[in-house]
């Protein structure tokens, strides 16, 4: 099999496994989702996370979601709950500290609050 063969059917395996997304839509929808799935699936396929622990927190935070009010947009509701299982395997595996990601998302706020205060208006 070659290299862009087995890449097409590995988007189609995961398409296929996204609640809500048919075959002709894009996978995902945003940059973000994008990232966050690259992440993870790098990260099992080095071994800087066990496939197992994501996937069990993944699967609570799923369970979590849909016990939880009806969900209007399921495929944004089920990339923040990849979203949440990335932060907490990466807290209980040490590779980010306890509040680290709110300290670099207020950074960033601070940041892009600073560029507008600075910038002319045209």
């Amino acid at each position: 099999m070659t290299p862009l063969k087995a890449h097409r059917d590995t988007m189609s395996d995961m398409a296929a496994s996204i609640p809500g997304v048919c075959a002709d839509d894009p996978l995902f929808r945003a940059p973000w989702q994008a990232r966050i799935f690259a992440l993870i699936v790098a990260s099992v396929k080095t071994g800087h996370i066990p496939r197992g622990d994501f996937q069990s927190r993944l699967a609570l935070r799923i369970t979590q979601m849909e016990q939880a009010a009806p969900v209007g947009d399921t495929e944004d509701a089920y990339f923040d709950c990849w979203l949440a299982a990335t932060e907490a395997t990466l807290l209980d595996i040490g590779l980010i500290a306890d509040g680290e990601i709110a300290a670099q998302i207020e950074a960033i706020r601070e940041t892009i609050a600073h560029i507008r205060a600075t910038q002319t208006p045209t």
